[in-house]
């Protein structure tokens, strides 16, 4: 039996070379993303952020892009017990976002609160949206104001593949 992945990185949107997973444990040190995960791609040269939930039993979460703009693409990360995240990075010969032929660059919380989703939560009649700062109720309140697509993938040998079931 196949038990699909807690979430996914989607191809050519969210990266195409994942290299790390970091979980933020900085005790909010990092700003508001405790306990979440950052991921790094070489290809795309970002971080994405992926919160994670248990419904019924099986892990579930969502991936919100984080950061762009590294100097290069992303190899390896660290974060420390001050909330820096180190990361390091090559563009592996073939180039990456950022033109740089390598990099080794630090994040850390400027201390100003973002306006991001913070978090993204599944109830039966729909998903909650906790943001990390408040917003205007009418507008957030209001369906209108997201667009969502569903859809999976078919599982084969070939690097990448379509995206299929769209809802």
């Amino acid at each position: 039996e196949l038990l699909p992945p807690a979430v996914y990185l989607v191809h050519g949107k969210i990266g195409n070379s994942p290299t790390f997973i970091v979980c933020d444990l900085s005790g909010g040190k990092f700003g508001p993303f405790e306990k979440q995960l950052f991921i790094g791609d070489q290809s795309h040269s970002n971080i994405s952020r992926v919160f994670l939930e248990t419904v019924n039993g099986i892990k579930q979460g969502v991936v919100i892009p984080f950061r762009t703009g590294f100097a290069s693409g992303l190899i390896g990360g660290r974060m420390d017990a001050s909330g820096r995240l180190f990361t390091g990075g090559s563009d592996r010969g073939w180039g990456a976002p950022g033109g740089k032929p390598h990099c080794f660059e630090k994040l850390t919380w400027s201390g100003r609160m973002p306006f991001e989703i913070h978090e993204m939560r599944a109830r039966p009649d729909g998903f909650e949206l906790p943001f990390t700062q408040p917003h205007f109720t009418a507008t957030a309140a209001n369906a209108a104001s997201y667009s969502m697509r569903a859809f999976t993938y078919a599982y084969r040998e070939q690097y990448g593949g379509d995206e299929i079931d769209e809802v």
